[in-house]
């Protein structure tokens, strides 16, 4: 465990812990608690109070809360929102006076507002979407901004906040919204004094600026303003020696361009295996990325693709490599971005059957008896326990068949005889499952008096005859993680034997991947943007690199060398035309 992290501890003193990928953070959070509670468990099994662990999302709550163990009792662990929340809820009329008055400022925005607010007597809860003010309910945003509010009007909150815990770590510091930040601040201040003093908190971040990959968060804070002593770790547990001075000289960049700390990292690492890579190929070949050439990749560097990661930008760049493309585009066409984002969160009215379709296919194809009945008894839409398909043996032989024929069906080799219309139709018109209200309800073209909402449906309606099952099934495998397949965005925090990070230009035009080698780009925000993203994307590797640029500019070659070695940059040519 790092010794300063000790020495703050021991003398109630605030810090910051700036590490970077593979350094332990989470570990030396971890072992910061189980430090407190050695020698001060005696205190906290006699109180009421406890250490608070806030953390980005529920995942790192559950690992910390998990490796924790009995020791959990003392600390309570919870995301951001649910941390504050918690705190605020009691405060049920102050809570109902600070609405009215943000309402009348429109702090929530205009589409929150309501004319005429009256929320007496009404209690105020926190969901998870869909929110309706008049009604009390406040959703993610709105907690954060009231929050921020209330501590600001009552200093007796603040008081009461410290009392209940007098000691605060907030890992992922970074990714942590500015309104936040500044409430732990107000909490923060003159804390050096022992637990006997329950009005003062001793406060430490954890985290990585180089890493902050998310608009919303603060980046970087000033420990000056938190009373804290500056503390960084060095030492690099996960990657090889070759990463490890990729990631070091990609955050030499950032130190140099927007002022991240400076973290010189030293590969601690000795089981690596002989053979291990970083190396970036180049292509101006846009069909050399299909699926079907990323797995030729794999295989030729020998390695396993249960072990492989390969990273895109976007969920559009990894749907035309995965083969879901279609989809995408045709929910985004017709029927916006918000749309598919729902299918993708399982909020769309296709979703449940869609979700079925595919589970189904997947599940008697296997020859899974057993799992079949449970997805026809229990995910069935329109289907019960009670309601099942099968209400005697003499239907099982009837269903057999029919299950038979849906699988033929999805699996026809015409495209547009197995679509996803015809799959549906299939499945309700032999009572696999029915269709929904809302299915209905949508597709009841009739009813819809606005001409270009009546073409547009009409359109994603018709466009179901054109897609096929089998970009369904390839869907659902990637949001069950069943693929390879994962946004750079997505894989923060995580790590994997074997990385394939894909570059591509035209994906996103708040990135510019060409900036990171050394090329101009006018946009300083859009600069930063890229590096921390391309940072985070290559330090998830342990043993193997391959960064593949797509259609790259021609001059992109010398930083290129810069970063990875002249040896380590080719074309992907190179790799993909050579010899077993």
């Amino acid at each position: 465990m790092n010794q300063k992290v000790i020495s703050c501890l021991n003398d109630h003193q605030n810090f910051i812990f700036e590490a970077g990928p593979g350094s332990g953070k989470t570990t030396t959070l971890i072992n910061s608690l189980r430090h407190i509670l050695a020698n001060s468990k005696a205190f906290f099994n006699r109180s009421t109070q406890q250490i608070a662990c806030i953390t980005f999302t529920n995942v790192a709550a559950n690992e910390i809360s998990e490796r924790l163990g009995e020791a959990s009792e003392f600390v309570t662990v919870s995301t951001i929102h649910s941390f504050l929340w918690s705190i605020i809820r009691e405060y049920q009329v102050e809570l109902r006076s600070l609405l009215h008055e943000m309402n009348q400022e429109q702090a929530f925005g205009k589409r929150q507002y309501v004319s005429k607010l009256n929320l007496d007597g009404v209690e105020i809860q926190y969901v998870d979407k869909y929110a309706d003010l008049s009604k009390g309910e406040i959703t993610h945003d709105a907690v954060l901004t009231l929050a921020c509010k209330a501590f600001q009007t009552y200093p007796a909150l603040r008081y009461f906040t410290k009392s209940r815990f007098p000691i605060l770590f907030l890992d992922e510091y970074q990714d942590t919204h500015e309104t936040v930040i500044e409430i732990i601040k107000s909490l923060a201040m003159d804390s050096k004094t022992s637990l006997i003093r329950p009005t003062q908190m001793l406060v430490g971040l954890f985290g990585d600026s180089m890493q902050s990959i998310y608009n919303s968060g603060v980046g970087s804070v000033d420990p000056a303003q938190f009373n804290a002593v500056s503390i960084t770790e060095a030492s690099n547990f996960r990657s090889s020696a070759a990463i490890v001075d990729l990631i070091n000289k990609v955050r030499l960049r950032g130190t140099q361009g927007f002022g991240a700390p400076k973290v010189c990292q030293t590969p601690k690492r000795t089981d690596l295996p002989a053979n291990s890579c970083c190396s970036l190929f180049y292509t101006d070949n846009e069909d050399k990325l299909s699926e079907q050439t990323i797995i030729e990749i794999i295989d030729r560097l020998g390695w396993k693709q249960a072990e492989t990661k390969i990273l895109e930008l976007t969920h559009s760049a990894i749907a035309r490599t995965s083969g879901w493309d279609n989809l995408q585009k045709t929910y985004q066409k017709n029927r916006g971005s918000t749309a598919f984002e729902n299918l993708r969160a399982g909020d769309d009215i296709y979703s449940s059957t869609f979700s079925f379709l595919t589970r189904l296919y997947k599940a008697h194809s296997l020859g899974d008896g057993f799992q079949t009945l449970q997805i026809l008894r229990f995910a069935s839409p329109g289907y019960s326990e009670e309601r099942t398909i099968v209400r005697n043996s003499e239907d099982i032989p009837r269903l057999s068949r029919l299950l038979d024929d849906f699988v033929e069906l999805c699996e026809f080799t015409d495209s547009s005889s197995c679509s996803i219309r015809n799959v549906l139709e299939f499945a309700w018109s032999n009572g696999l499952c029915r269709k929904t209200h809302q299915i209905a309800s949508f597709e009841d073209i009739n009813s819809i008096d606005d001409a270009d909402l009546k073409d547009k449906r009409v359109a994603f309606l018709h466009s179901l005859n054109d897609i096929s099952l089998s970009e369904l099934v390839r869907f659902f495998d990637y949001l069950d993680t069943y693929t390879p397949y994962s946004t750079q965005h997505g894989t923060k925090g995580a790590e994997f034997s074997n990385v394939i990070v894909i570059l591509d230009d035209s994906a996103w035009n708040q990135y510019k991947w060409s900036s990171i080698f050394g090329l101009f780009d006018d946009n300083d925000k859009r600069r930063q943007r890229s590096l921390k993203l391309f940072y985070v994307a290559v330090s998830r590797a342990r043993d193997n690199l391959i960064v593949i640029y797509k259609q790259p500019p021609v001059r992109f070659i010398d930083g290129a060398h810069e970063l990875f070695g002249t040896a380590n940059v080719q074309p992907l040519t190179t790799l993909l035309d050579s010899s077993d």
